[in-house]
């Protein structure tokens, strides 16, 4: 049984791995901001195994960049205002289900107590017992993409 665990763990480290080199690659080859957004979209619902996802930055004002499924989200007023505050990843509430419907996971790209991005993602499956690492690995792939 533990050779069974440290085979998955090698399968998600192996994931892991191929999402960063994909996105080397892509920075290498000198793609466009919005061919690096999609690579980010493919390696979340690739890889990650989210239903769907919007990808913002910020660029005088929040921009969607990138997104998957049959979600919308407008960019009103108190969306941006929501995203500007935003510093920690978590769980959309039922609340902010009215702002964000059909998505149940935000994570902020932040650096300097500034937001560069935000990724919404839907269909997360929140009792998932790697979901910090993979939060971790979002938040890190997000910072390459949106320091470029």
């Amino acid at each position: 049984m533990k050779l069974g665990n440290s085979e998955n763990l090698l399968q998600k480290k192996q994931l892991e791995l191929d999402g960063l080199l994909e996105i080397t690659r892509a920075i290498n080859q000198n793609l466009a901001d919005e061919d690096l957004y999609k690579v980010l979209g493919f390696i979340l619902l690739g890889q990650l195994g989210v239903k769907s996802l919007s990808v913002f930055s910020y660029e005088k004002n929040w921009v969607e960049k990138n997104s998957f499924g049959n979600n919308q989200t407008v960019l009103t007023q108190n969306v941006m205002t929501f995203f500007n505050r935003i510093k920690t990843s978590g769980v959309l509430t039922k609340k902010s289900d009215l702002l964000f419907p059909g998505f149940n996971y935000i994570i902020p790209i932040h650096s300097d107590e500034k937001n560069h991005g935000i990724i919404l993602l839907g269909g997360v499956k929140l009792n998932d017992p790697d979901l910090k690492k993979k939060v971790m690995f979002i938040e890190t792939l997000g910072k390459i993409v949106f320091s470029v």
